[in-house]
């Protein structure tokens, strides 16, 4: 669920420089700045990043080897890097770029905040701590909420509960032309970042967001009780409690424990978003989520316990990894 570098992603950041131990090609050694007299390929670079990510217990120390440098190099992609820059020699301006990306990746800051953009299905989006990174398979929600979106014939009735940074409504406005919908999040620091995503995709006239908190009764803050939608897609907090302490630290350190909290049974936030949308949805609309694996099984009965809640489960679909994460509801 939580791996993150299996995607191409780009961009910049700088921290602090400190020392690295590289060889040279005439087998000279270096400890501390770099100077003047060293050189060492990009293949280099990329081996010695390796062995130290490795010895580290630093996640994916390849592919983290590989995009640093590649954002030294200026190239994104790390084919085009094998390909085309492999026996280049890095300057000292490089070399001092490594030095600083190769700093924050070993203090466990996830690679997507250390280049400062990401990619999600074609959209370079802007990430920074502590708004939540869209992970790969949320591409999958996408493909499961666009037909519902299309056949419902309504460009404006559409919710994205839990925006963060902005991956899912933005996606949709892509992909389907004439779309206009309304993002919510609790986080003024995942809204904010929304719509200065939408601000850089020029997307901006067609998404509305606000800041929002979904309450235990479904009710949503700063919400009109008559408004109705179509369509509503939501990525909630699902992670059980006891799951959390196994975690990754790039996690655990860096990205915001709401955007993942779902309590004891990883229902705190997805029940009262059912009582939302039983109550702002029309007849027939649908809410497709994002959900755990024992979501699916547990559900049903949680939902019979809640009178508030008028909604049945009309599919379940696999991630990735053939793990049930999709659940579609319809009032």
């Amino acid at each position: 669920m939580f791996g993150f570098l299996r995607l191409s992603g780009v961009s910049r950041v700088l921290v602090a420089q400190s020392s690295l131990v590289l060889s040279s090609r005439g087998s000279r050694g270096l400890t501390g700045g770099c100077q003047s007299e060293l050189t060492v390929s990009v293949g280099e670079m990329v081996a010695q990043l390796e062995r130290e990510f490795q010895a580290r217990e630093v996640g994916e120390p390849d592919l983290s080897a590989l995009y640093l440098v590649g954002q030294a190099m200026g190239c994104a992609n790390p084919d085009g890097l094998r390909q085309r820059h492999w026996n280049q020699t890095l300057n000292e301006t490089q070399l001092a770029c490594v030095q600083r990306f190769r700093q924050c990746r070993l203090a466990h800051m996830p690679i997507q905040y250390i280049l400062g953009e990401w990619d999600f299905r074609g959209l370079t989006l802007t990430v920074r701590p502590p708004v939540f990174i869209p992970r790969p398979e949320t591409e999958q929600l996408i493909d499961l909420v666009t037909p519902l979106v299309l056949s419902a014939g309504e460009s404006d009735r559409v919710l994205e509960i839990g925006c963060g940074s902005g991956a899912i409504s933005l996606s949709l406005l892509h992909e389907i032309q004439g779309l206009s919908l309304t993002a919510v999040d609790q986080s003024r620091a995942a809204c904010a970042l929304t719509m200065e995503n939408a601000l850089n995709l020029g997307m901006d006239s067609r998404l509305s967001v606000r800041r929002g908190q979904i309450r235990p009764d479904g009710s949503l803050e700063h919400w009109a009780e008559n408004q109705t939608y179509h369509v509503i897609v939501s990525n909630p907090p699902y992670v059980l409690r006891k799951d959390l302490l196994g975690l990754q630290r790039e996690i655990t350190l860096y990205e915001d424990l709401r955007a993942l909290d779902g309590g004891r049974h990883g229902l705190d936030v997805i029940l009262p978003i059912l009582k939302f949308a039983s109550n702002h949805l029309v007849q027939g609309g649908h809410i497709c989520m994002e959900v755990d694996p024992c979501h699916p099984l547990i559900l049903p009965e949680e939902m019979d316990k809640c009178p508030d809640i008028n909604l049945r489960i009309k599919s379940v679909h696999p991630d990735l990894y053939g793990k049930e994460r999709f659940i579609i509801f319809q009032k």
